[in-house]
């Protein structure tokens, strides 16, 4: 009896994540937090690491896992690592998206909405890691773009698959 009773348990468990919601809609999707996708990767750790010996130091950290790290003779580069939000939100929220493989990641590159130039590379369908750069002077502002290019092949290495 009671192996009948765990198989009907174990039936209606299955049955129940079959469907979609109550009016059809699909269900939520699972959650999980920051070590399920980006395992014990620290934003400030990636950026001090591949940044270590230019002049550049620590800036305002948010509690979305990113980080600011700023040599006012250069350049602000930041990376933040989002499990909520894919590539496509961030081709939604951006103008002028450019696709830019990053060692063969998917990836797309952007205008910051704060100026310079953002690279979102795909982690997985709702995760990115988000490289950003800021140049010191505006009249390098056409080397944002090239300079993030080159810290989010830096990073991609990183990153899990």
């Amino acid at each position: 009896m009671h192996l009948r009773t765990l198989a009907v348990t174990g039936l209606a468990v299955v049955a129940a994540g079959c469907g979609g919601g109550v009016d059809g809609t699909p269900p939520p999707a699972p959650s999980r937090d920051f070590a399920d996708v980006f395992g014990k990767l620290d934003a400030c750790e990636v950026l001090e690491l591949l940044t270590v010996g230019k002049g550049f130091s620590r800036g305002p950290v948010s509690q979305r896992e990113a980080c600011g790290l700023q040599n006012s003779q250069f350049a602000t580069y930041g990376l933040a690592l989002d499990i909520t939000q894919g590539l496509a939100e961030f081709e939604s929220a951006s103008a002028d998206v450019v696709r830019t493989p990053i060692n063969g990641r998917d990836s797309v590159q952007a205008d910051a909405p704060t100026g310079g130039c953002a690279i979102a590379l795909e982690v997985d369908d709702h995760a990115r890691a988000v490289v950003t750069v800021r140049m010191a002077s505006e009249a390098d502002d056409d080397q944002a773009c090239q300079n993030a290019q080159i810290l989010a092949a830096r990073v991609e290495p990183f990153l899990r698959d």
